[in-house]
């Protein structure tokens, strides 16, 4: 990749990116000497998987197994309850738990009952596993709701307290 996105030393020996239509051009060449290099193999004698296998052990690849692959795309679902391939859902999981967190770390009262939470129940509070972070932004995220329901409370008081000294 950093061979297809950066012209090494282009300009007085800094690299520069390259235009997209420019990495499609150097993506499309560099594949092309790999499939040559294969296809010359299978003439030689081997079988596709095996030229295949051989050259990406070569350049120290592993190759998929060949159950790997159906199993990358076998349907799953997603953090959001939607069909998604399996290979994807690790990645939304992760997006998904990082959003929630976001939400709830910026609230003063979930952001404090989250950190206390999870200082109580991991077992090692600076090494905590997603888990145990989803547990402790559950009760931030109960802190967060109780917060703003004190707040509204609150601002709802203060705007009977305006509306009677109006009258």
């Amino acid at each position: 990749m950093p061979r297809v996105q950066v012209k090494q030393d282009a300009f007085l020996y800094f690299d520069m990116a390259r235009h997209p239509q420019e990495q499609w051009n150097v993506a499309r060449n560099l594949w092309a000497l790999h499939r040559d290099a294969m296809l010359q193999s299978i003439r030689g004698g081997k079988t596709p998987g095996r030229a295949v296998y051989d050259y990406m052990r070569r350049h120290n690849t592993n190759p998929h197994l060949p159950n790997q692959l159906p199993q990358a795309l076998a349907r799953v679902r997603g953090p959001d309850g939607n069909p998604t391939s399996a290979w994807k859902a690790p990645t939304l999981q992760q997006f998904a738990r990082t959003q929630r967190g976001n939400q709830v770390m910026t609230d003063t009262f979930g952001a404090v009952t989250t950190l206390i939470a999870l200082a109580v129940t991991a077992d090692d509070w600076t090494q905590a596993t997603p888990e145990e972070w989803d547990s402790a932004l559950n009760a931030g995220a109960v802190a967060q709701l109780a917060g703003q329901v004190v707040s509204n409370f609150q601002d709802g008081r203060a705007a009977a307290g305006a509306m009677n000294i109006v009258r």
